[in-house]
């Protein structure tokens, strides 16, 4: 028959046990995504003032939504084990070179391919110019864009999960970008009208 101090040993196994397999359930249901906002910084590159405000904006749609958001500007974390930590990458105004290494862009690559998601905000279609295959992702390059101004947007595919809530069109303030180097058999759901914009240089714009 066990003695008390055996029945004590095993009853703090067991609890340790259980809060080791809680720790790992846990983790492996938790919802978690990475918001980079690296820009690189020199003469005459930009780098927006509204990257603090975008990401207290996300971290308050986290808590109110139950996801985790890990803030990182160190392409250091663009490694394959760090990377499997989460659901999706958003790319919260980055600008410019934003990767350091060969070996960060394949891993990278490697977790988009695995499934990973993918989130650009504004100008992340700026992000790694000499990168054509980061073009595809983002599906086109940045070229340019008019002042801001309000323009109408038009709802292309009304069934998708994103945007089956909108109407037909809609009225939107922003800065309008244009970007080339599109991927064929790109799938839009939202597109600018271009009509009424603002913008001399509209018609020189291709597509």
């Amino acid at each position: 028959m066990p003695t008390p101090s055996r029945i004590k040993a095993l009853s703090v196994f067991l609890l340790v046990t259980a809060c080791l397999t809680a720790g790992v359930l846990g983790a492996a249901l938790e919802r978690r995504v990475l918001l980079y906002t690296k820009n690189q910084v020199g003469k005459g590159l930009y780098v927006h003032d509204n990257i603090a405000a975008s990401v207290a904006a996300i971290k308050k749609l986290g808590a109110e939504n139950s996801f985790v958001v890990d803030v990182s500007d160190d392409p250091a974390v663009f490694t394959d084990q760090n990377l499997k930590r989460y659901k999706a990458l958003v790319f919260d105004n980055t600008n410019n070179e934003i990767l350091d290494t060969e070996e960060q862009k394949a891993a990278l690559q490697r977790y988009l391919k695995a499934g990973g998601g993918f989130v650009g905000l504004h100008s992340a279609s700026g992000s790694m110019r000499q990168w054509p295959w980061f073009w595809s992702v983002l599906g086109g390059k940045f070229v340019r864009h008019p002042k801001l101004q309000p323009f109408t947007i038009k709802v292309k595919d009304r069934q998708h999960l994103s945007t089956a809530h909108l109407p037909e069109s809609f009225e939107w303030t922003d800065e309008f970008y244009f970007v080339d180097n599109m991927p064929e058999g790109l799938h839009v759901l939202l597109a600018g009208d271009l009509t009424k914009l603002n913008d001399p240089a509209k018609e020189k714009y291709p597509g």
